[in-house]
């Protein structure tokens, strides 16, 4: 089991992840299905941006924009 806020840390060893946001399970399962972009910006609250190259992840953040009308 590894802990942590890094998707980068994720070595490609492991087939399933578990996804939490403040304390509660957001999302849980194989890796390729449960890692997502859409995954990750929800639990961060931000746009997600997730890569892969050779088995490894890494991810791009962005604010998301608030609409003024």
């Amino acid at each position: 089991m590894l802990v942590t806020h890094q998707v980068e840390e994720i070595m490609p060893v492991f087939s399933h992840v578990r996804v939490l946001k403040a304390g509660r399970l957001l999302a849980a399962g194989k890796k390729s299905a449960t890692l997502t972009d859409r995954t990750l910006s929800r639990a961060f609250n931000t746009r997600i941006a997730l890569g892969k190259a050779d088995g490894r992840y890494a991810m791009t953040m962005s604010a998301k924009q608030n609409r003024m009308m």
